[in-house]
């Protein structure tokens, strides 16, 4: 008797792992799918493209190196949705001692560019000096102090908004779509985040642009350094 419960009990568990597999909850989805296969370099930046890229969430971890120099190994936002070319700015890598460089680019381990090619050798000595520093970084507007950092993205359409923390360190709060945005107008759009408050964002008929973050752990309340105005001059 004793061996028959036993029996019960394997073949109950088979069944339910089977079951679970078939009914059950699917694993989630990788970070993104598909891949660029070619890249150009407009204006000293790094474009990748020839390809079709669904980003589903995750951040972007950028790895560019020439030979055994590493040029950059960060992570970056990315938006999510169908995108036909990633950007990599100038100032965002050391420049290469040679014109040699691979890029490596995957979201939360789905790699989605891995390539070679030659740097344009007079893009090696550029001076950043003189340019402001929302070029130098990718921010639209930065300012000491500011608890909200956003980024543009011209294709796909998107505004990206992340909170700072007390500690400096920033964290994702919501992506808007151009779409969206146009459709809401002035009335605006209001995402709400997880423990984090909600951030809106209105927009009017010149693109001119009014991003606050309200509520949360940090005591948002969508003025000064919770709120930010701004143009993404998203083309037309």
């Amino acid at each position: 008797m004793r061996n028959t419960s036993v029996l019960r009990r394997i073949v109950s568990f088979v069944y339910a792992v089977v079951m679970g597999l078939a009914f059950g909850v699917q694993p989630a989805q990788a970070g993104a799918s598909g891949s660029f296969s070619s890249m150009s370099f407009p204006g000293c930046d790094i474009r990748l493209e020839g390809g079709n890229v669904n980003v589903d969430s995750g951040m972007a971890h950028i790895r560019i190196t020439s030979g055994p120099m590493v040029l950059t190994d960060k992570l970056k936002p990315i938006a999510t949705g169908s995108i036909t070319e990633y950007t990599i700015g100038f100032a965002d890598f050391a420049k290469p001692e040679k014109s040699s460089i691979s890029v490596h680019v995957d979201v939360d381990g789905s790699v989605i560019a891995e390539m070679s090619g030659d740097y344009p050798a007079p893009c090696n000595n550029l001076d950043l000096t003189n340019f402001p520093s929302y070029m130098r970084d990718g921010r639209v507007d930065p300012k000491a102090g500011d608890r909200l950092a956003i980024w543009c993205n011209k294709d796909p359409r998107t505004v990206d908004v992340w909170g700072v923390g007390n500690d400096s360190i920033g964290f994702p709060l919501a992506t808007f779509t151009q779409k969206e945005l146009a459709v809401a107008g002035p009335k605006g759009v209001t995402h709400v985040v997880r423990n984090m408050g909600a951030v809106s964002a209105a927009m009017d008929s010149q693109g001119n642009l009014w991003i606050a973050w309200n509520g949360g752990p940090y005591g948002a309340n969508g003025r000064d350094s919770f709120g930010k105005a701004l143009n993404c001059h998203f083309p037309q």
